[in-house]
């Protein structure tokens, strides 16, 4: 699907105003998918920080969209130059996920720690 999906694509979509067409299309599906995931959040009880961490997984959810995007480009409802614009906000967006969602947790990973056995009662080593 995604290689068929990515014949599909074409350089051209950048072109003249391509770019900003691709930059507009970029703020409305971060801002749309962030602040609508932190606001039903918020609603739910959560607070800033993990409200904006829900709505960071949210971003992530473009790779879903690839699918009807590429049933609208074969019915002929989009474009190739707009489903590449659209792939690749799906891509971007997907990849932005998790240092968007470590910089809304406010979490770094943490790396296990592995303690020495202590000696048994015996005082015989382990």
């Amino acid at each position: 699907f995604f290689a068929l999906a990515g014949l599909n694509t074409t350089p051209d979509a950048f072109a003249g105003a391509g770019l900003g067409a691709l930059l507009l299309i970029m703020a409305a599906a971060v801002f749309g998918k962030i602040l609508g995931g932190a606001a039903g959040a918020r609603m739910g009880g959560f607070g800033w920080s993990d409200a904006l961490a829900v709505g960071a997984l949210m971003n992530a959810r473009a790779l879903m969209e690839l699918i009807v995007m590429k049933v609208g480009l074969d019915i002929g409802v989009i474009g190739n130059e707009i489903f590449t614009m659209l792939m690749v906000m799906a891509v971007v967006t997907t990849l932005m996920t998790t240092p968007l969602l470590i910089a809304f947790s406010g979490r770094r990973r943490a790396h296990a720690v592995i303690e020495p056995e202590s000696q048994t009662s015996t005082g015989n080593p382990p």
